[in-house]
């Protein structure tokens, strides 16, 4: 691996060819370095990128340092051990850590939290959010889309 892409945001093609490098967008704005970084793209081409520090860091399409949000402590916007984060189509922000699941908006603000999950032996998906409980049906096994209900 080229060394000067260790901390870089890469922006690919269709085809798969970089055509835009960002070189040290993480060093630039962290005090620490971030280990085993999750990145996750928003539909408008939003960069949602985590790690060890607890932070998630917003970049613009081009790589642009936006702000961040989260940190480690107990507080609802606290974030401890991100392990994956992943956008909907809201724009709401999952970020899986130790403990659940927590619901942030696009700007970091906090949603609410995912305690629990569970997946019964007729394919329905529990989850368990501020003391409710809601199933989703998943329909022909894994790969088909979630239904609430």
């Amino acid at each position: 691996m080229d060394p000067e892409r260790k901390d870089a945001i890469i922006r690919f093609d269709a085809s798969g060819r970089a055509v835009k490098v960002t070189k040290h967008p993480l060093s630039a704005v962290s005090e620490s370095t971030e280990i085993g970084l999750h990145v996750a793209v928003n539909g408008l081409g939003r960069i949602y990128a985590s790690g060890i520090t607890g932070y998630v860091y917003i970049f613009t399409p081009e790589g642009k340092y936006v702000s961040r949000f989260g940190g480690r402590g107990n507080s609802a916007g606290s974030i401890t051990q991100a392990s994956h984060i992943a956008v909907d189509g809201r724009g709401r922000v999952y970020v899986c850590m130790w403990g659940g699941i927590k619901v942030f908006d696009a700007d970091g603000a906090p949603l609410g939290a995912i305690e629990a999950i569970a997946i019964d032996n007729h394919d329905r998906l529990f989850a368990l959010q501020r003391g409710s409980i809601a199933m989703f049906e998943l329909p022909g096994g894994y790969g088909g889309r979630a239904t609430c209900t």
